[in-house]
């Protein structure tokens, strides 16, 4: 009878545990896309991020950053310091021509001051006598040129003629030995275009150079030699000094 009982309870116990157990829900199979996907979504999981990492790289990348623009900013730095050092060259080589320059014009100013000294005591010295040479090199190319061109004496004879007074009844002309004939041929013209009427007689004396004369009158003598217009020419400069 005892035993009933404790198999009656135990029965009552077991449909009791049955009862209030829960009912098994059971889990879906998954599909192999369905898998792919949960484990792509696990692999970008927010916790499996290294935020660590990811903030090194950033730092690196702002590092990276830093030295580039300090690369351009150190690379304009040496472009301006290069034009600058160009510029202070330039001026320094200016400034150091511009000096050299100056300094060779003083020199030339005082060598050529120094010269200037010289040539006035040299002309001292020498010009009492540069008048005389002067004159003897005209007379020589003047006597020169008298030999070569008769038309020199024929010049002459008529600018003394147009001194003289066109009533002269008689005028003399004394030329060089060599110049008589053509003077002989051709001042009877030329003593017309003046409006001369007058005896003209040409004698021949040889020391009267080529290109000179001397003319007689009633009234006087002209010197037309060479010699003496040269003398004239002489006492007019020596007047100037």
């Amino acid at each position: 009878m005892i035993i009933k009982r404790k198999q009656s309870k135990l029965n009552e116990v077991n449909e009791e545990v049955v009862e209030n157990k829960e009912p098994v829900v059971e889990e879906p199979v998954e599909t192999p896309e369905q898998i792919a996907q949960r484990e792509e979504l696990e692999v970008f999981d927010i916790d499996n991020i290294d935020f660590t990492q990811r903030k090194e790289r950033r730092t690196g990348n702002r590092r990276r950053g830093y030295r580039r623009i300090d690369d351009r900013n150190l690379v304009s730095r040496a472009q301006e310091e290069a034009v600058q050092i160009k510029q202070n060259a330039y001026q320094e080589g200016y400034n150091l021509g511009l000096q050299q320059a100056t300094s060779e014009i003083e020199n030339f100013k005082n060598v050529l001051g120094a010269f200037m000294g010289a040539e006035d005591k040299v002309f001292n010295l020498i010009a009492p006598n540069i008048l005389e040479l002067s004159m003897s090199i005209a007379q020589k190319i003047i006597k020169h040129e008298a030999k070569i061109d008769v038309q020199i004496v024929v010049d002459t004879v008529m600018d003394a003629l147009k001194m003289l007074s066109k009533n002269e009844p008689k005028i003399v002309l004394r030329v060089n030995p060599i110049q008589v004939q053509y003077l002989k041929d051709t001042l009877p013209e030329k003593i017309k275009s003046l409006g001369m009427e007058t005896k003209l007689s040409v004698l021949s004396d040889e020391a009267i150079t080529e290109g000179g004369c001397i003319i007689q009158t009633n009234n006087g003598m002209i010197d037309a030699t060479i010699e003496a217009q040269l003398g004239i020419v002489q006492m007019a400069l020596r007047s100037i000094e």
